[in-house]
């Protein structure tokens, strides 16, 4: 192959990868390759790989052929299970490796012995206990990846790392995936789930939040938020959502979170959940009680109003990915990706450009329960119109907001 297509496996998006393995057979086991030397040099920086299959995934790509011909995936060490891994694996993808995996999805900090800095700038964080999976899409270092959404975890990372991800509908799938598009998305949602889509001719329904209280977002995500309106605002038909519907959700969630057995925090998040959660359960049960309508009547009023038909568009965090030190400045801030992952609620994570120090910028999709259809395809429009996925360049600066624009 010639020099100027050594990359390329890296730089591609799972679809073309399988097109290019079907034009040329060798194709399939050049892409395991390049991944398992990039895999090999992302590990000493990113502090991830805790077991690898390289040899196995060496020799699969000689035989094996399928939708996913020629790509390679990871998955964190707690998910990989057979049925969330192997039509995947039945479909041509090869497995390179299990990563490592916190263990308190409260934690942004990726909380085990060596943390995993974010491959864009090695100071900020990569999103807490799905942030190894996003940092190894987002650099490269495989087509896509497996893992659930543990407390919003998937599409965090997402955000922080600038990937695509989907967190299903739980009833269709109890795992979500990283990827470098949203056809990819969609080709490994098929096959995961079972279910074939058939995405709409027109565009869905826009609805935008008006109000995020108690929670400010920062300038980069309210030009972000402004630039998906003005996409959408030439395509079809926009909403304003008006209720804030973050007041007391950090309380609710909290209220039907599980805490680990003998769970001990040693970080903001985790210490502030647990201390509202025990209050409201052993102090207060009649608030919690409460809140827990309060929150069943707010997702079923939101369900209503996108109907089959429209899908909503919401900040996924209110910054870019925080600084180590940072952290605990914003303790609750998750609760934007997390409050719908709670409700069961299908999103998809689009990348739309950079911060002016060269961090990712994105939104997340969300959509009622069996209605991936419609986040696809705003998802498709959103892709052809900003720049989606490019692989981590650490601390390439400045970038625009919008590389495309």
């Amino acid at each position: 192959m010639s020099e100027n297509s050594m990359t390329r496996p890296l730089d591609i998006n799972a679809t073309e990868i399988t097109q290019q393995a079907k034009k040329d057979p060798s194709f399939a086991a050049y892409s395991v390759e390049k991944h398992i030397e990039k895999l090999l040099e992302l590990n000493p920086k990113l502090h991830m790989l805790s077991r690898n299959h390289f040899e196995s995934a060496k020799m699969c790509a000689q035989v094996l052929g399928g939708l996913l011909s020629g790509n390679t995936f990871i998955v964190s060490e707690l998910d990989n299970q057979k049925h969330a891994v192997n039509p995947l694996r039945d479909e041509g993808a090869l497995l390179l490796g299990e990563l490592s995996y916190g263990s308190d999805p409260l934690c942004l900090d990726c909380n085990h012995s060596d943390r995993t800095p974010n491959p864009w700038h090695f100071e900020h964080v990569s999103g807490g206990v799905s942030g190894t999976t996003a940092a190894v899409v987002a650099s490269g270092g495989a087509s896509f990846s497996v893992c659930a959404d543990h407390c919003g975890s998937l599409i965090l990372s997402a955000n922080f790392c600038g990937t695509y991800a989907l967190r299903p509908s739980f009833n269709r799938s109890s795992h979500g995936w990283h990827a470098r598009s949203p056809q990819d998305l969609q080709r490994i949602f098929e096959i995961a789930s079972g279910h074939t889509l058939q995405l709409p001719k027109n565009t869905p329904d826009i609805w935008f939040l008006t109000d995020y209280s108690p929670y400010s977002l920062s300038k980069d995500i309210l030009s972000t938020l402004s630039l998906c309106r003005d996409l959408f605002s030439t395509k079809g038909n926009i909403e304003n959502i008006s209720v804030p519907i973050f007041i007391q959700a950090f309380s609710a969630w909290a209220a039907l979170w599980n805490p680990p057995e003998d769970y001990q925090p040693d970080h903001a998040s985790g210490l502030i959940a647990q201390m509202v959660h025990n209050r409201l359960h052993f102090l207060q049960p009649d608030l919690c009680e409460e809140l827990l309508h309060i929150q069943e009547d707010l997702k079923e009023a939101l369900i209503h109003v996108l109907q089959d038909t429209g899908v909503l568009i919401s900040a996924a965090y209110t910054s870019t990915a925080p600084k180590w030190s940072d952290t605990a400045n914003k303790p609750m801030d998750f609760i934007l990706s997390a409050l719908f992952a709670q409700w069961g609620l299908p999103s998809l994570h689009v990348p739309v450009g950079f911060s002016s120090n060269g961090l990712p910028l994105g939104v997340q999709i969300v959509a009622a329960q069996n209605c991936e259809h419609l986040l696809f395809k705003a998802a498709r429009m959103m892709d052809q119109e900003f720049r989606g996925w490019i692989r981590a360049q650490p601390k390439a600066l400045p970038f625009p907001l919008n590389p495309n624009g």
